[in-house]
């Protein structure tokens, strides 16, 4: 009886409306992309907005 009781309680504290989940794709997506640094053997990771990368590269 105890853990019928328990079990209710359970069902009632969770909610009933779950939150709306994320897009699943953004209209400029992150890239990541490894670059040393001068004077350094180890590549460091930088992520920017697709768009940020396609202005770099015209640079």
């Amino acid at each position: 009886m105890l853990f019928a009781y328990l079990l209710l309680g359970a069902q009632a504290a969770t909610p009933a409306v779950l939150p709306a989940a994320a897009p699943a794709a953004r209209a400029d997506p992150m890239v990541c992309r490894y670059q040393t640094a001068t004077g350094s053997i180890f590549p460091g990771r930088i992520c920017k907005a697709r768009s940020q990368w396609m202005s770099v590269d015209r640079e």
